[in-house]
């Protein structure tokens, strides 16, 4: 099974796929402003 994970926990956007439990891909971009919508 693939994973498309997203950790948005701080400024820095971390995304990674995985697939049977390896890891494929990660990238981490560094978000200077942070905008809400609603």
């Amino acid at each position: 099974m693939k994973i498309l994970a997203f950790d948005s926990s701080s400024k820095a956007l971390a995304i990674a796929i995985l697939e049977d439990e390896q890891l494929l891909a990660e990238m981490t971009i560094n978000i200077k402003k942070i905008i809400a919508l609603h």
